[in-house]
């Protein structure tokens, strides 16, 4: 019930009392009149004060009522709004891991990938493996070129972005002086491949001699491929310590 309808009531109650006041006092002497006015003003004034009292307090109730289930609302929609923004923050945390993840995973697989092309060019020596594996090296080479691209941009958001970069730049040229020389030698090496297939004395093969004595070729198998294993490792550490560094971060 509303203080207005508290209020209501009383005035209600006041009326009646007024008017069954008034019959009594037709039927009684002057005498009780006076007395039973004098009680009758008394008592209306209490009530009236009791009334009054009455209605504020109940109004002081209700806004508290109100001010306090504001209170819980604004309380309710704070947390819904620090979950909301937690869970935010969470997937873009996630997103961003899971993306770092794949540059990893992008770069580690094109690097072993090209080792692994140029093992099997020195383990057949032969110009159809030869030009076979370049043109796998060619294609990762592409992967590698399209991450560094991507990181350069910040896609990734890696913290030393710019180590990376360096480092697969690096890789990148090695690879493009291996290319370059095998666009040079291919064809004669393909002739000569005819060559070594028209005789079965393995001393009288020319191609795996020629594939073993080229320059660059040779420069990178040199100390276990350090010549593009370097720049690797530089440029995939600083991912790997990031990536470790974040997961040990609280939720």
């Amino acid at each position: 019930m509303s203080a207005r309808h508290v209020l209501l009531a009383f005035l209600a109650i006041v009326g009646t009392s007024v008017v069954l006041l008034s019959v009594i006092l037709m039927l009684v002497d002057e005498t009780v009149r006076v007395e039973l006015l004098q009680k009758a003003a008394s008592t209306l004034l209490q009530l009236a004060l009791i009334g009054i009292l009455g209605a504020y307090a109940k109004f002081l109730l209700d806004q508290y009522s109100a001010d306090r289930q504001r209170q819980l609302n604004e309380s309710a929609a704070n947390r819904q709004r620090q979950l909301d923004e937690s869970a935010r923050r969470r997937e873009l945390r996630e997103t961003k891991h899971q993306a770092q993840i794949e540059a990893l995973n992008s770069l580690t697989t094109s690097y072993w990938q090209i080792k692994k092309a140029f093992h099997i060019i020195d383990a057949h020596r032969s110009a159809k493996s030869y030009g076979e594996q370049m043109r796998q090296i060619i294609d990762y080479r592409l992967e590698l070129q399209r991450l560094n691209n991507e990181i350069e941009a910040g896609l990734y958001e890696l913290d030393k972005a710019d180590t990376i970069t360096s480092n697969l730049s690096d890789m990148d040229d090695q690879l493009q002086k291996v290319i370059d020389e095998w666009k040079e030698h291919y064809l004669r090496l393909s002739q000569l491949q005819k060559h070594d297939e028209a005789t079965d004395e393995p001393e009288k093969k020319k191609v795996p001699n020629e594939i073993g004595s080229l320059d660059v070729l040779g420069s990178i198998r040199k100390d276990k491929f350090k010549a593009i294993h370097g720049p690797f490792q530089r440029a995939v550490t600083p991912i790997r310590e990031q990536l470790k560094r974040e997961n040990s971060l609280p939720n």
